[in-house]
């Protein structure tokens, strides 16, 4: 599977592996925090190469875009927020 290297796209795939945002929220957040993981998955799966400091800020966002979901927010608006926050 080919996966778009940007930051964003990176967020929305290791999202996507993970689970569902609405369904697997403990796993999802647990995922999201974890910088080193973000780091593999985007070298190994995506085929780019991520600095921590790139790693946090997709963790950041990701984490942000999660808790609205969590809180009933529009996913869409949600995720339109957390592509301009990457981009």
């Amino acid at each position: 599977m080919m996966f778009r290297r940007d930051p964003f796209h990176i967020l929305e795939a290791y999202i996507q592996s993970v689970g569902d945002m609405q369904q697997n929220y403990a796993q999802l957040k647990t995922a999201l925090q974890n910088i080193n993981n973000i780091i593999d998955f985007a070298e190994h799966k995506v085929g780019a190469a991520l600095e921590a400091e790139q790693a946090e800020e997709i963790s950041e966002v990701g984490l942000q875009w999660l808790e609205g979901v969590h809180q009933g927010g529009n996913m869409d608006t949600l995720r339109d927020q957390a592509k301009q926050a990457l981009d």
